[in-house]
């Protein structure tokens, strides 16, 4: 599986799959098999020694029934634009 860079802010999306994986009383390993990734990677990710790719982070997310999405909007300076080209996170729940 190919992986891309990370391009999310990883500290604001770390608390929010822990505490899906928490209301729903999911373990590590069972998200590991469900994205098919090993459970030590998954803690990995999770503690922060790894920087988890966008591609696992769309895995993960959609085991929530969640999706990330850009805001597009007209920036009016160079910060602006790069904060709308931070994904999102959606949840299809709600």
């Amino acid at each position: 599986m190919y992986r891309t860079k990370e391009v999310y802010n990883y500290e604001e999306v770390i608390p929010i799959i822990t505490d899906l994986m928490e209301t729903r009383k999911m373990t590590q390993l069972e998200l590991s098999k469900l994205v098919d990734i090993s459970q030590s990677q998954i803690s990995r990710y999770l503690s922060g020694r790894n920087k988890m790719p966008v591609d696992v982070l769309i895995l993960i997310l959609r085991v929530f029934r969640m999706s990330i999405y850009f805001q597009k909007r007209e920036a009016q300076n160079q910060e602006e634009f790069i904060e709308d080209m931070k994904p999102k996170i959606y949840n299809y729940n709600l």
